[in-house]
Order: C-alpha cells, then structure tokens, then sequence
C-alpha cells in the first residue's frame, strides 16, 4: 500500500478556499508540492496501531501546528479550534472518530 500525502474535500463550495490557501502557501515556500488537492473519492481507516496513535505512544510527536486555527473566523472554524485547544489527543485521530 502506498501513502499519498494531500487534500481532499468532500464538498466542492470548499475547493476556492483549499485552492487559494494551497497556492499561497506553494508561494511561500518556493516550490512545486507534493501534495494532492482532489476530490475524496475513497476513504480507508488507517491500520488499528495507527488509531489514537499518542494515546498508545504519550512521547510520540505530532507535527500538525493548530495554532493558527485560531485565526478561522468561520463557525466551523472556531469549533474545531475550540475542540482542538480542549483536546490533548486530538493530532492522533480525525473528528469524528474514535
């Protein structure tokens, strides 16, 4: 199985917003990315070591920053935002999952 890094939405009205973050952010770091911004076509839960990774490894590493989530001035924005600052473990799982 091979891992492909990228973004994908569920609802097209979101692809403007994805878009113009994506090529802002290509801009500023001055190269092509390796990263698919596609439609989600097909989903798989990844393998169950991988599930509430830092709960099972409390000195893992989570490389996700949600600092600037903070700065989402959408309803959805500062619902996640709040989720994620009430929620220690939330790097190791999606919403809605376990």
């Amino acid at each position: 199985m091979q891992y492909r890094t990228g973004i994908y939405y569920t609802d097209v009205v979101d692809l403007p917003t994805l878009q113009a973050v994506y090529d802002a952010q290509q801009q500023a770091y001055g190269q092509p990315f390796a990263v698919e911004l596609e439609p989600l076509q097909n989903f798989y839960d990844a393998e169950d070591y991988h599930q509430d990774y830092l709960a099972k490894n409390p000195f893992g590493y989570c490389h996700i920053s949600f600092d600037s989530l903070s700065e989402i001035k959408t309803e959805q924005g500062d619902k996640l935002a709040a989720e994620v600052q009430d929620d220690d473990d939330f790097c190791s799982r999606s919403p809605g999952r376990r």
